[in-house]
């Protein structure tokens, strides 16, 4: 029989991987360390929280959903929300008036399980209240984000890509020492000792997997700080992830004119827009103004940061730059999506195999015979007309399926509006909508019926 304090048990909340999760920038900063299904566990709660209440109520969840949204078996749940009871958070936070003050609080007040019922009564430490409720009403810095976006990733992936986004207006935090980077991730002293360490095992892999996960909308990368030999600083940026490399806006080619103002830039201006896309100073020592100037272009025109720090790393500026021509020439010729022509270029070496082309005409025109000079020119313009339509249909920018990110994007319309209604949807939907290829054309059809492409639909 259920107690006084039982009663309210009838209101089970589902669990919405869409949810909203706002959190105060101060309780961001607090030091803690979680394990992934805790901080899985958090992330789920928070989600459920009301957002107009004033103090925090209880949150009952189907335990058998929840263990399936953890990944963890209903032992497993117990004890890590028994963890994280004795879990402790501190934090800096202020009182109405203004008072600073040291929070030292644990995640849950309690978690209680009703095994007839299947349900466990979670209750979030009313210590955090002021942090989690209320906050668009009051002038307390906050940052919102959705499930996805927490819970896709690893534990220090996450606490990383909140540290930087909650400075997403400003596109810059502020130096943090290394030493309160590693309190904020929960990284023990001992632990990843070695700088290097650091670098390769956390740093790294997040700033990776933050770049190619599509549930996260922001880009994060970093600078390091030294003091003589010594690293002793980061800083994290931020920049709202392009969208052009997975075709989800047209361009056009007012879009890649090279008139562009980051050209015209100071020197010491261009090295900090550079700067905010995490290309370090020591990065930049490697290349002259005008090289400088070419790579803050191509970023200008939206080109993926990451995957243009990789090709210029490992395969050097002027490959780059003599597949940019090859894009250029391609958009001149009525290409329609600059990002995307780029990637497959720099990908495919485009440029390469136009200069072996070139290198083979004139062994082929030199051929033994007498030819007079009228047949020599009809002989290259021949050749010249089957290259140009062979790169034609190699650049083909008719897309002949909807690509995976764009399904996701479409799918989320549906689920939330019953239509493609949604900004970044709705671009997609048009981009496609007159398509002429059969597969597209079934996918258009679903969606126009209010339902979802179901997955693998174009594999």
């Amino acid at each position: 029989m259920l107690d006084n304090n039982d009663k309210s048990l009838m209101n089970v909340h589902p669990l919405n991987p869409t949810n909203q999760i706002t959190k105060a920038n101060s309780l961001i900063e607090g030091n803690y360390s979680m394990s992934l299904p805790e901080s899985k566990i958090m992330e789920a709660v928070l989600s459920m929280l009301d957002e107009n209440e004033n103090k925090m109520n209880y949150i009952e969840i189907d335990t058998k959903e929840l263990c399936s949204f953890v990944k963890v078996n209903l032992r497993e749940l117990k004890e890590f929300t028994l963890e994280m009871v004795k879990k402790d958070i501190v934090f800096t936070g202020r009182e109405p008036d203004g008072t600073e003050k040291l929070v030292q609080t644990t995640w849950l007040d309690s978690a209680v399980y009703y095994p007839s019922k299947g349900i466990v009564r979670l209750r979030v430490s009313e210590e955090l209240a002021p942090y989690l409720l209320g906050l668009k009403h009051r002038r307390m810095p906050y940052t919102q984000f959705s499930v996805n976006e927490l819970v896709s990733v690893t534990y220090y992936t996450k606490r990383i890509y909140e540290l930087a986004v909650q400075y997403k207006k400003i596109g810059k935090r502020p130096e943090m020492s290394i030493e309160d980077f590693r309190q904020k991730l929960g990284i023990d002293e001992g632990k990843y000792a070695l700088f290097a360490h650091l670098k390769s095992r956390v740093i790294d892999p997040s700033i990776k997997a933050i770049a190619e996960n599509e549930q996260m909308p922001y880009l994060v990368t970093y600078e390091l700080v030294k003091s003589g030999r010594a690293y002793k600083g980061i800083i994290l940026y931020t920049k709202k992830k392009s969208v052009c490399m997975d075709s989800i806006e047209s361009h056009s080619t007012a879009n890649v004119s090279s008139e562009v103002d980051v050209k015209n830039l100071p020197l010491d201006k261009l090295r900090e827009y550079l700067h905010g896309f995490g290309y370090e100073d020591n990065w930049q020592q490697s290349y002259d103004e005008d090289q400088l100037r070419f790579i803050a272009d191509l970023l200008y025109k939206k080109i993926n940061p990451i995957v243009l720090k990789n090709f210029l790393n490992n395969k050097g500026f002027e490959y780059v730059k003599k597949n940019n021509d090859i894009a250029l020439q391609r958009m001149a010729n009525g290409g329609k999506n600059y990002g995307a022509i780029l990637f497959s270029a720099l990908k495919g070496n485009y440029a390469g195999e136009a200069e072996e082309q070139k290198a083979r005409q004139p062994k082929l025109n030199i051929n033994g015979k007498t030819r007079t000079a009228e047949e020599v020119k009809a002989w290259i313009k021949k050749n010249e007309e089957a290259f140009a339509q062979e790169e034609k249909e190699k650049f083909n920018d008719v897309p002949q399926i909807i690509t995976d990110i764009e399904i996701t994007f479409l799918n989320k319309s549906i689920s939330r509006k019953g239509d493609c209604s949604e900004p970044a949807a709705h671009r997609i939907y048009l981009r496609h909508k007159d398509s002429t290829v059969p597969k597209i054309r079934e996918a258009i059809k679903l969606l126009d019926e209010g339902k979802e492409i179901p997955p693998n639909f174009f594999k």
